[in-house]
């Protein structure tokens, strides 16, 4: 678990997963495991995330939990951000008294998004390529591919490895937004 420092993620909807999965795992992709995924979204009582690009999210997956703040993005082409993430070490017991704690220092709770993810990890260019293939409530299917870098001067070289990868499998038009900003859309 990364506790700070910047996600390069590159996002893909994708319509047909088969083909997807039979070009990764001819790159060697290595299957980690499957989860589900609750995760909880708030808005800060003094400024708006939608203008500012941040995030406060409570990540619920089967029986942990992470609270994490994601920065404003950074470039223009992969969903580049500052990320800190604290793991709750009582996990899922302690879901209702973090969204309470939350709630009670003002902040609001915007959506909920709820997906099925299938974690994966491809070696490329001597740096592992973290994979989720997601399957979101209201959204479909899609396929994240991220690395972590501890140092801004990284993001471009992982931008480059992740577009390689992309290639490789035959993704193109990167989508830039989070499941957030698709479900509010939706809902607006």
């Amino acid at each position: 678990m990364n506790t700070s420092g910047f996600e390069v993620e590159q996002k893909y909807a994708v319509t047909e997963m088969t083909p997807l999965i039979d070009a990764l795992e001819s790159l060697g992709i290595q299957w980690q495991n499957e989860v589900c995924q609750r995760d909880y979204y708030f808005n800060h009582p003094s400024r708006d995330f939608a203008i500012t690009d941040e995030a406060v999210r409570i990540r619920i997956e089967d029986d942990e939990a992470c609270l994490t703040y994601k920065g404003p993005k950074i470039g223009t082409k992969a969903k580049t951000r500052k990320e800190i993430e604290l793991p709750i070490v009582e996990g899922v017991t302690a879901e209702p008294a973090i969204r309470g704690f939350l709630t009670e220092l003002g902040f609001r709770e915007v959506a909920l998004v709820s997906k099925k993810r299938r974690n994966g990890v491809c070696r490329l260019n001597d740096r592992d390529v973290s994979i989720a293939l997601d399957n979101v409530e209201q959204l479909g299917s899609f396929i994240e591919l991220e690395l972590l870098v501890s140092d801004e001067s990284e993001i471009a070289v992982a931008q480059s490895i992740l577009d390689d990868l992309a290639n490789r499998v035959g993704l193109s038009s990167t989508d830039r937004r989070g499941y957030l900003d698709m479900l509010l859309e939706i809902d607006s």
